[in-house]
């Protein structure tokens, strides 16, 4: 009864209306803040200017696997226990396979009589022996194409239902976004002819714009006017600016000209990649079309994490908690929805399995620390103020009372993540320069003049507030306590590090509140 009551009142399917049909489109390293989704010129045609665009979506981990633990289950780092892009990490893990992976929003949407399938990256350890093996099909899909490891064009391994298929280096047959697309559209044409139709979930998830950066053939000579943007970050000199975290303050502490100009070429070679997710989207749309089922489709467009290109000297990569790293893509259509809708309620990662499940007309889980975004989009929604089918009262859920107003009523997050030293990740030459240390540094690139993106002591919690005030302050793990704050309303380029002003009262207040969201649970996260 409770999951009918509350279908109703979200005004999505009822006992007369099919439930609807979602396509969640997740792309890797794409930013927002350094333009990029430029590229994808029919997506914005067919879903954003017909639905939403979230104008500040945020990512609650700025690293691949972290980040996508956190979308499948719809919570924070510390309650996901994947840290990093390592097994020991946590990324495709036993302890991951055996527990939360039980509970992703695919597992309630079978549960509740979806067709599921997935393509695409999944966990960069997944399918490797110690990350459960080709065999391994996560609970929850029913059509499973998982790539194994990290995201590649050419020459990769699927798991397709468990069993291996493997990939050259063919463009007509190999080209991970372009097979990722045909996949879906056979998914689709299996749907229409089915005897007994259900819902489905599709999940794509394109390599695109990850490195290594390689466009499809026909796309290789697009945006050569293009450069990575020179905001005021880019490349910056920071020797007069207060200083920011020692990882950022290593050598060298600006790009060669060597450096730029492999910088700008990577920048148009994502563009590039970007133009295949873009084709892949249009075709997904017209097989929709085609089949009748179009207008009960929800399209989700996203990104695990942003990107820098340049910022601050660090030539690229993510993992950094500033603005172009943890902003990203959110667009949104559907049944409903009205179009070209610019909403600026700032919304999370976390927050897109609980809209999953309120799409599909399923009950709250109040275990998730994310909120569904409906009440943002859709007429007649409302916070979730429902129990789940337990024996708990709504006042007895932590976060959900009488005054409880969901997503609305959010005024800050947590971004987090725990730094990675992997010295298998650096060029062997950057050992001499970097004093030997590689084992506790991370993605240090010869190419790149040995600037190193990750280190052990990269481990972060920060508290982004927004509404009254807009700002980030970060407590670094490094044995110093090293603090960094930024004041978004007037520097939203974060180059004055402003931690150092504060008053003593005022740093333990922010102390006290990054506290209680790094041990939050639940509903207690938005409560706070």
């Amino acid at each position: 009864m409770a999951a009918v009551l509350l279908t109703l009142a979200l005004g999505l399917a009822s006992p007369s209306q099919p439930r609807p049909n979602i396509v969640l489109v997740l792309t890797d390293d794409q930013d927002i803040e350094l333009g990029g989704t430029e590229p994808l010129v029919a997506t914005r045609r067919l879903v954003r200017e017909v639905g939403a665009e979230f104008t500040n979506a945020f990512v609650t981990t700025p690293i691949c696997c972290p980040s996508r633990a956190s979308i499948l289950t719809g919570r924070y780092l510390h309650n996901t226990a994947v840290r990093n892009n390592t097994v020991a990490g946590g990324c495709s893990s036993k302890a991951w396979r055996e527990g939360l992976e039980q509970q992703t929003f695919a597992a309630q949407l079978k549960a509740a009589g979806y067709s599921t399938m997935y393509a695409g990256k999944y966990l960069n350890q997944y399918g490797r022996g110690a990350g459960g093996g080709v065999g391994h099909v996560p609970k929850g899909w029913d059509w499973w194409h998982g790539l194994v490891g990290n995201s590649r064009y050419y020459n990769y391994t699927l798991s397709v239902n468990g069993k291996v298929e493997k990939h050259g280096d063919n463009y007509t047959k190999d080209y991970l976004t372009d097979v990722i697309r045909r996949k879906a559209v056979h998914f689709l044409d299996n749907m229409s002819r089915s005897a007994d139709p259900k819902p489905f979930l599709i999940v794509l998830a394109p390599p695109a714009c990850h490195a290594p950066f390689t466009p499809a053939p026909q796309y290789r000579g697009r945006f050569q006017d293009q450069a990575a943007p020179r905001t005021p970050a880019y490349n910056r000199d920071q020797a007069s600016d207060p200083p920011k975290h020692w990882l950022l303050q290593t050598e060298p502490r600006q790009m060669s000209n060597e450096t730029a100009a492999l910088v700008d070429e990577v920048f148009r070679n994502r563009w590039r990649t970007l133009l295949s997710v873009d084709d892949m989207v249009a075709k997904v749309h017209k097989a929709l079309s085609g089949y009748g089922m179009l207008e009960n489709t929800y399209f989700l467009i996203t990104s695990d994490h942003g990107y820098h290109l340049g910022q601050f000297g660090m030539p690229l990569d993510k993992r950094l908690p500033y603005e172009f790293d943890i902003r990203v893509p959110l667009w949104v259509s559907g049944p409903n929805i009205t179009g070209n809708q610019s909403i600026d309620t700032p919304v999370l990662s976390i927050d897109i399995a609980p809209t999953l499940l309120a799409l599909a007309g399923l009950p709250q889980d109040v275990t998730m620390d994310g909120l569904s975004l409906l009440p943002l989009v859709l007429p007649n929604t409302t916070a979730p103020t429902l129990a789940p089918p337990t024996d708990l009262q709504s006042n007895e859920i932590p976060g959900i009372g009488p005054d409880y107003t969901g997503i609305t009523g959010r005024n800050s997050f947590l971004v987090e993540y725990q730094g990675e030293g992997a010295a298998a990740t650096s060029s062997p030459s950057c050992s001499g320069q970097l004093g030997g240390d590689l084992a506790n540094l991370a993605e240090c690139d010869a190419r790149l003049g040995c600037k190193c993106q990750d280190a052990r002591n990269n481990t972060y919690a920060c508290i982004r507030s927004y509404g009254q005030e807009d700002s980030l302050f970060c407590k670094f793990e490094d044995g110093a306590g090293f603090l960094e704050m930024y004041s978004l309303t007037q520097d939203h380029f974060q180059l004055a590090n402003i931690a150092g002003l504060l008053q003593n009262e005022t740093r333990q207040h922010y102390l006290g509140e990054l506290e209680l969201l790094r041990n939050c649970k639940g509903r207690e996260c938005n409560n706070l």
